[in-house]
C-alpha cells in the first residue's frame, strides 16, 4: 500500500515543470543521448518502484545500483541487496554519491526537488530522469526513456509491443460484453477512488468495465459512502497491494457490505492484493486480466453451461 500511496500522491502533486539542461521527461524530449560504447556503463538509481520494475522487465536490472525503500517486492533475488537511497521525496545524498550513478530516476515536479540535489546532479553529471506514470501513454514513453538511459532500447520496444498486443486481445474479447459499472478504490481511509484520465481507469475500460467514479473528476478524487451509494456500482474493487488474500467476511470490505448498492447485494466486492496490482509497468496486462475475470467470470461460466461446454 505504501508504494501505491506514493504513486497517488505523486500524481496529485500536479505541476511538471522541468529544468531543461538536467531533467529529462519520460518522453525524452530534453534527454541525454542513449548509451553507447563511448559512454560510461549505465549506473541507475531509481526512486520510483514502477520504473524499477520496468527496468527489470526489459532486462536492465543489472544496471541498477540503488533503489527506493519501496522497491524490494519488484526486484529478483539477485538484486535484493541493492542499497536504498530513500524514496519519492527524500534522497540520501551520501549514499547517492557513494553509488556514482549516471542517472537518477525521480517522479516529482522539479519545483519539489531540492535545489541542492539539482546542483549536485549538475556537478556530478547525473541525469535526473523525471518520469510520469498517469496514463498508458506515459507507461510507453517512460519505458522508452528507461530503455535509452540503460542502453536497452530494442528490449523496451519489444516489451511495449507485447503489452499493446496483450491489451488489444483483452479489449477485443470483452468489447461486446455488457459493461458493468464499478468503482475502484486505491484507499479506504480516506476513501480515494479512481477517477478519469488515469491508467487504472484505462485498465477498467480495457477489461470491459465502466468506471462509475469518472463523474467525480480526474485523477484520484476523495469521496464518501453517501456519494458511493448514489453511483450504484455493480462491482467494487479495493486495492491493498501486498496485503493478505481476500477471505470470507473480509473486514476490509465491512463498509461496502453495509451498502444497498448492487455490488453489495450481489457480493461483487473484490480486494486486489497482488504486490503489482497498482503498478503501471510493462506487465500491467495481468492487472487488466484480473479485473476482467472478477466481473465477467460468473457470466462466462453461465454462458459455457448454457452452450453445453464443460
Amino acid at each position: 500500500m505504501a508504494s501505491l500511496l506514493c504513486i497517488v500522491l505523486s500524481a496529485l502533486a500536479g505541476c511538471r515543470n522541468r529544468t531543461a539542461a538536467h531533467v529529462t521527461d519520460s518522453r525524452g524530449q530534453t534527454g541525454a543521448p542513449s548509451h553507447s560504447a563511448s559512454m560510461p556503463a549505465p549506473r541507475i538509481v531509481s526512486t520510483v518502484p514502477a520504473a524499477t520494475a520496468m527496468l527489470v522487465q526489459m532486462g536492465a536490472g543489472g544496471d541498477l545500483v540503488g533503489v527506493s525503500r519501496f522497491d524490494r517486492p519488484f526486484l529478483p533475488p539477485t538484486l535484493q541487496n541493492l542499497p536504498v537511497v530513500g524514496d519519492y521525496f527524500r534522497v540520501n545524498v551520501e549514499t547517492l554519491l557513494m553509488l556514482r550513478p549516471t542517472a537518477l530516476v525521480v517522479q516529482t515536479s522539479t519545483k519539489r526537488l531540492k535545489p541542492g540535489l539539482v546542483r549536485l546532479a549538475r556537478r556530478r553529471h547525473i541525469a535526473l530522469v523525471d518520469v510520469r506514470l498517469n496514463t498508458l501513454a506515459d507507461v510507453y514513453s517512460t519505458a522508452r526513456r528507461l530503455g535509452q538511459i540503460s542502453g536497452h532500447v530494442a528490449a523496451a520496444e519489444r516489451k511495449i509491443e507485447a503489452l499493446r498486443a496483450a491489451l488489444h486481445a483483452i479489449a477485443k474479447k470483452y468489447a461486446h460484453w455488457p459493461q458493468p459499472a464499478a468503482v475502484y478504490f486505491v484507499s479506504r481511509q480516506p476513501l480515494i477512488a479512481v477517477g478519469k484520465n488515469t491508467f487504472i481507469a484505462q485498465e477498467m475500460q480495457l477489461a470491459g468495465i465502466r468506471n462509475a467514479a469518472a463523474v467525480l473528476g480526474a485523477g484520484y478524487p476523495t469521496t464518501d459512502l453517501e456519494t458511493l451509494e448514489r453511483l450504484k456500482p455493480q462491482a467494487i474493487f479495493l486495492a491493498d497491494p501486498g496485503g493478505p488474500r481476500q477471505r470470507p467476511r473480509d473486514p476490509r470490505l465491512r463498509f461496502f457490505r453495509r451498502m444497498s448498492s448492487p455490488a453489495a447485494r450481489h457480493h461483487k466486492l473484490f480486494v486486489l492484493t497482488n504486490a503489482e496490482t497498482e503498478m503501471p509497468t510493462l506487465d500491467l496486462a495481468n492487472n487488466v486480466a484480473t479485473l476482467a475475470q472478477c466481473v465477467h467470470v460468473a457470466r462466462a461460466m453461465h454462458r459455457s453451461t448454457v452452450a453445453g461446454r464443460p
